[in-house]
């Protein structure tokens, strides 16, 4: 999940955008569209990039936000934090920098990390980040002794599970099985 947001030199929000799905433009990408389509694209000579995953050096299903970037002649980049794919790995920031555009990198790391867990769990250990949710008495239950199921938990524990089932929903992930 990456978001991007183009700020001009006064505060402004000049641009956003998010990867919406797999395949599609990125973040970067969407937010550069969104300021030239409200401002112009002289607006990002003087804008700062903000964006919470490295952008992209490498050519995949789209291609490369450091070149459009570069293209677009955006002077400034704030980075969360270094995108894990071996394909990336600090190429991004390395190859804006050589280019002269100003990175700066490290900005709320643990927030973008902890955003993007079970992205960063997957390509640095290769397994799925798995969450366990278990619901039991104090003596070790979790029905009656004729096996019926009953309520453990309160309504604000029950209301906090569906939340955390929410943000674990797969359908939309690059790493869902499909048919």
């Amino acid at each position: 999940m990456v978001g991007a947001l183009l700020v001009g030199p006064d505060g402004t929000v000049l641009g956003e955008g998010a990867h919406r799905i797999y395949g599609g433009p990125h973040a970067e990408a969407r937010a550069i569209q969104s300021a030239e389509q409200r401002h112009g694209p002289d607006a990002l000579r003087d804008a700062t990039l903000y964006v919470n995953l490295e952008p992209c050096s490498h050519h995949g299903k789209t291609p490369p936000c450091t070149n459009l970037i570069i293209e677009k002649g955006i002077p400034r980049v704030v980075v969360g934090t270094i995108d894990p794919f071996p394909q990336a790995q600090g190429r991004g920031i390395r190859q804006l920098r050589e280019q002269g555009v100003e990175v700066e990198l490290g900005v709320r790391e643990h927030a973008c990390r902890r955003f993007n867990e079970a992205f960063f769990h997957h390509v640095e250990t290769g397994r799925p980040l798995v969450t366990l949710k278990v619901a039991q008495t104090l003596d070790g239950r979790i029905a009656t002794r004729t096996g019926d199921s009953q309520w453990i938990t309160g309504e604000a524990a029950r209301t906090l599970v569906h939340k955390w089932r929410g943000k674990a929903d797969t359908r939309n992930s690059p790493f869902a099985v499909r048919n």
